[in-house]
């Protein structure tokens, strides 16, 4: 063999080598051979049991567990997870007895014990699921019983309510009454009164029942409600025919609570229950102990037997091993030996010589002669690899100077970047950034330097008061901001008390940390904000609008009746006034439709020339009588403004909304202020302050959207400053609403002042009556439809009716002698009424047109007059007489 080479040299050694383990691998053998019986005692029988014990032990601690939790979940999720996971341990359980019997097929003492305590703990454990879910099925007929119970309390007092405010109403009212209706109403108040208050007893005696904690407190209750029932039977049976009739429809669920099957035998049998799922708890703790203690006792007696076992095991395995130590050591002598004569030395004298001529290199010298190029063996491969590195470095430092020129142009970049930019490493510090970040966040440069954590920085803008959101979502914490940025692409945004608000767009670097653009989108945020809150109103105006269409109709109808019943009461003033009196119903029903669609400015307003102060002046004592003691009001009014020129019942309106808001604001009381001023570009200030609560700044960015309310439920429609906004806006003007927790709240309105005065002319307020012509009224709504006829006939009008287009035409075609058509303005089309009064007016030049409708839009962009649903009926005879009236001269005129 040639042995010059350093492989072949390296061959001898490692046959060397190898020979010395196979010598050592034998004699690890016999080791092993030798120990292998004494193991075996140990894992085919001690550690197998051993597990086995451990494993129920740790069963059985689980099991009890469970079973604690089983009794202290929140909801049934919960208990459904708990009892999962004890059919999974009982399943585990199971399966360990049976190995254990498998191990031991003889049981004796600890190991008979074991596996009693684990079947009687499996048994306690099933039979707890069975009693909890008879509790489950218990506590949701509990739940069953009271909603029931709830549910007929409510309707009972649906019944009395609007019966007991009628006759407080009677009681109470200013105008003198007679001593009969007097008593009467007296005597129905204190019945009605009793009533409310013995239904609300018997609620309470049902849930201070589901509240008790043992059998004889549900008993005591039960009584109570048995006594307190009798009692309201009895107040029952004095109210009046009507009301005891209706009221009776509800007794059946509360008498039903007096026999088996109710509320209190249902929270009998569930302590009852209860009480059994604790004594099982407590004896499966018994039992879980008793299993921990027999298994001590096994575990105990392996641990004896495995020591015994492992001490003799020790003793081979030093002997054995000492044998080993000493033949190793000689094998290593002779390939030390072996190594430095044949490798080592050679491989020195020649590393030498490379070794200075590698030292030059790096010194910079450019011709430096690499020795042992000639070399055939692995010192000539190294020598002629030194020879290119040679080279390589040479084109290292040329890209050194390229990089040197690329890096000055990439921080230039960065310097002059409009957006702010960090690199943060993987440790979460610092690496590079940009003036534009520092700027951005109002940070000194002295606070920033390489390396500072990203915690930190994350400080110094909790400290400024900027808080993290996630892009488009809910409020985070730096914390998670920091862990999220080194896993994935992330955007957040940032939002500081200025108002400003920065996004970040960080992504994640391959070898650890990520880099960040910090961008300024205060600007666009606004901007998509006034757009997203101007789809909305539009949405919400459109919804508003059509709903307000269904109820001037449904109005119309309910109008309409209610004059023809007032005209046929004029023998019996009362009930003549109670139609009348509901008639006033109706149009603050129309008043309060006109209210709603307010912010969707598309009611139509009535402005006039308005004297603000005047105005203001003569609402203040209504004001004060409305807001009630605890509130005081205060003007502070300019004189010598000019008029405004604004719709004046809106503005009362508008006014007295505020005022009412500013009530709910000041529950103990303060100071409402309303001024006056002369504001910019010769406009006029109307400002609403108050001291109350106040408004949080969240809640101030909403507080304009319609049925956004602060108010508790039941407290407001979230309509106010919608209706409030909408009028306002449709004005001309604009709103500005400013808020300080704790200090008050103040609303701006400003309006532009009038240029020049609109008189008013006077109003005829008689009711022309018709002489007989004959009018077509068209409607697709049947109830309108009906009651207008009606109403027109009264009036003196012979009167012929369609419910569409083509059927008023099919009439109008075959009868010449309609002087007027009154039609719907929204009716289907083809045939709507612009289009069916241009067909009309083919048939006959000179019919007259009046058209309706409940749609507020339908109003502005018809060509013939159009009354708005309802219509009163003084309204509907002069329009319809006017019309009459107007073609008829315009047709005497034409002739002539």
């Amino acid at each position: 063999m040639n042995l010059t080479g350093i492989k072949a040299r390296l061959t001898l050694i490692i046959a060397i080598a190898s020979l010395a383990v196979l010598i050592a691998s034998g004699t690890a053998l016999w080791t092993i051979g030798d120990i292998q019986g004494e193991v075996s005692e140990i894992t085919e029988k001690e550690f197998p049991r051993t597990a086995s014990a451990l494993t129920l032990a740790r069963i059985g601690e689980r099991l009890q567990r469970h079973g604690e939790s089983l009794m202290t979940a929140a909801g049934s999720d919960d208990r459904d997870t708990i009892q999962n996971l004890i059919g999974a341990d009982l399943s585990a359980m199971r399966s360990q007895l049976v190995l254990l019997r498998q191990l031991l097929p003889d049981l004796r003492g600890a190991e008979e014990q074991l596996v009693l305590l684990s079947s009687d703990l499996a048994f306690n454990l099933t039979s707890m699921r069975q009693n909890l879910e008879t509790q489950t099925e218990l506590e949701l007929s509990v739940l069953y019983k009271r909603a029931q119970l709830m549910d007929q309390k409510e309707g009972i007092l649906q019944v009395l309510g609007p019966s007991v405010l009628a006759i407080n109403a009677i009681v109470t009212a200013t105008d003198a009454q007679s001593a009969e209706v007097l008593t009467k109403a007296i005597s129905s108040q204190d019945a009605l009164l009793t009533s409310e208050r013995l239904i609300n007893s018997l609620m309470v005696q049902v849930l201070l029942a589901e509240r008790a904690t043992n059998a004889e407190e549900v008993r005591q209750r039960s009584l109570s409600y048995q006594r307190t029932l009798q009692q309201f039977l009895n107040s029952v049976g004095n109210l009046p025919k009507g009301l005891k009739d209706r009221v009776q429809r509800h007794l059946g669920v509360l008498e039903s609570q007096t026999t088996d099957g109710s509320i209190f035998d249902i929270k009998t049998q569930l302590l009852s229950t209860v009480a059994l799922l604790q004594a099982t708890i407590d004896q499966t703790r018994g039992l879980a102990t008793a299993l921990d203690q027999e298994v001590d006792i096994l575990l105990a007696n392996d641990q004896r037997s495995i020591m015994e076992t492992s001490g003799r095991i020790s003793d081979l395995f030093v002997t054995h091993t000492v044998q080993f130590l000493i033949s190793s050591l000689l094998i290593v002598l002779l390939l030390v030996v072996l190594a430095y004569s044949l490798i080592a030395r050679p491989i020195v004298k020649n590393a030498m010589a490379l070794t200075r001529a590698m030292t030059r290199i790096a010194s910079g010298e450019p011709d430096v002669t690499i020795p042992g190029l000639q070399r055939k063996d692995e010192m000539g491969d190294i020598a002629r690899a030194l020879s290119v590195m040679k080279d390589t470095i040479a084109r290292i430092h040329g890209l050194d100077k390229e990089l040197a020129e690329q890096s000055q142009l990439l921080i230039t970049t960065l310097d002059t970047m409009t957006d702010g930019f960090t690199v943060y490493d993987a440790n979460a510090e610092l690496v590079a950034w940009n003036p534009r970040f520092l700027s951005l966040y109002n940070l000194q440069s002295n606070m920033i330097s390489a390396g500072t954590p990203i915690r930190q920085v994350h400080a110094s803008l909790a400290r400024q008061g900027i808080r993290v959101f996630e892009l488009h979502g809910p409020e985070t914490d730096y914390p998670t901001v920091a862990r999220s940025r080194m896993l994935v692409p992330k955007q957040f945004e940032l939002r500081a008390p200025s108002g400003r608000i920065i996004e970040m767009r960080s992504t994640p670097i391959p070898d650890g940390g990520h880099v960040t653009i910090h961008l300024d989108v205060t600007e666009q945020r606004s901007a998509e904000e006034r757009v997203r809150q101007a789809q909305k109103m539009e949405t919400v105006g459109e919804l508003t609008s059509g709903l307000a269409h269904e109820f001037n109709n449904i109005l119309a109808v309910i109008a309409g009746n209610l004059n023809i019943i007032e005209r046929g009461l004029s023998d019996d003033p009362r009930l003549k006034e109670r139609a009348h009196k509901a008639m006033g119903a109706v149009e603050r029903a129309t008043m309060q439709v006109e209210r709603l669609v307010m912010f969707s400015r598309r009611q139509k307003l009535s402005p006039e020339d308005v004297e603000i102060n005047e105005l203001i002046s003569g609402l203040v004592q209504l004001f004060q009588y409305s807001l009630g003691p605890d509130i005081e009001v205060e003007t502070e009014l300019e004189a010598d403004l000019p008029m405004i020129r604004v719709d004046p019942v809106q503005l009362e309106n508008a006014l007295m909304s505020l005022a009412v808001n500013a009530k709910d604001a000041m529950e103990k009381g303060g100071t409402l202020t309303i001024s006056t001023a002369t504001g910019p570009d010769n406009s006029i200030e109307i400002t609403v302050a108050d001291t109350g609560i106040g408004i949080s700044e969240e809640a101030l960015q909403k507080v304009i959207n319609p049925f956004f309310t602060t108010k508790p439920a039941g407290k407001g429609t979230g309509l106010g400053l919608s209706m409030v906004h909408g009028f306002v806006s449709q004005s001309g003007g604009s709103i500005d609403i400013t808020s300080e927790q704790g200090k008050g709240t103040k609303v701006l309105m400003r309006f532009g002042a009038s240029l020049e005065h609109v008189s008013q002319p006077g109003i005829d307020v008689r009711t022309p009556r018709g002489q007989g012509e004959l009018v077509l009224v068209v409607d697709n709504d049947l109830g309108v439809l009906d009651v207008t006829a009606a109403q027109l006939e009264a009036l003196g009008y012979n009167v012929d009716t369609a419910t569409a287009g083509e059927e008023a035409l099919a009439k109008l075609k075959a009868n010449p002698e309609f002087k007027l058509l009154y039609s719907e303005a929204m009716l289907p089309r083809p045939w709507d009424g612009e289009a069916l009064a241009k067909g009309a007016k083919g048939l006959n030049s000179d019919l007259a047109i009046l058209l309706t409708s409940a749609e507020l839009g339908a109003l502005d962009h018809v060509p013939h007059e159009c009354l708005q649903k309802p219509v009163p009926e003084r309204v509907l005879a002069r329009a319809v007489h006017d019309q009459i009236r107007r073609k008829a001269s315009q047709s005497s005129a034409h002739q002539t």
